[in-house]
């Protein structure tokens, strides 16, 4: 073997050991990341495929009494199993999903779509109750659970209200998928830009065929 591939071997070793507690990478982009930024848009790949696993059987995630809580447990177990060092904190007044890649962390809320309106209490809490927008916490998302119909249009709808709430924000289309989208704004306490993906999960479930009138 190679002195090259040697010290490749060693690098990787190096990222294995120095990742966090109970993640174990497993995709190139995870590897390779050299940055937080890089890392997120590995990991932003990685939770569109969970989405759209949990939106191939919402009959699983009908609402009930639990809450968006059924659908992130399931959500969490997943990025888990993809390699990522992601929590779920039960508490209230805490948020819904924290991400951790060395000293930067990335923050998740969660909500039931219920109109722009009920997002925007989910933005607040995001932005001026569960990150601090240092360089080390500059991210976050907005994880939005939609069991009606035409979630593109909610999501405009959505990207509107944002516009009119925050004069300073700027949003951007999301070359991931196209039901997201990108904002950027000063964070509250820092001052700095901060930088927010909000994505949908798909959750309805209503089948008009024959066999699901039935």
């Amino acid at each position: 073997m190679s002195d090259s591939n040697l010290r490749t071997l060693a690098q990787l070793e190096d990222v294995i050991s120095s990742g966090e507690k109970d993640a174990q990478p497993n995709s190139i982009k995870q590897f390779t990341a050299c940055d937080f930024q890089e890392f997120l848009e590995g990991f932003y790949e990685a939770l569109d495929d969970c989405l759209e696993d949990l939106s191939t059987g919402p009959q699983y995630f009908q609402q009930d009494h639990v809450g968006e809580d059924r659908v992130t447990f399931f959500l969490t177990k997943m990025l888990k199993l993809s390699g990522f060092a992601v929590e779920r904190d039960e508490r209230a007044g805490n948020p819904d999903l924290v991400l951790s890649w060395k000293k930067h962390s990335w923050i998740g809320e969660a909500k039931i779509y219920k109109g722009p309106a009920y997002l925007l209490e989910g933005w607040l809490q995001l932005t001026t109750r569960y990150t601090s927008g240092t360089s080390r916490q500059s991210n976050g998302g907005i994880l939005v659970y939609f069991y009606g119909e035409d979630a593109l249009s909610a999501s405009q709808a959505w990207q509107k209200k944002l516009q009119v709430e925050q004069e300073t924000i700027n949003v951007s289309s999301c070359h991931l998928d196209a039901l997201s989208f990108r904002t950027t704004h000063p964070h509250r306490k820092s001052g700095l830009p901060f930088y927010v993906r909000h994505c949908f999960a798909l959750l309805k479930h209503d089948p008009q065929d024959r066999s699901g009138r039935t």
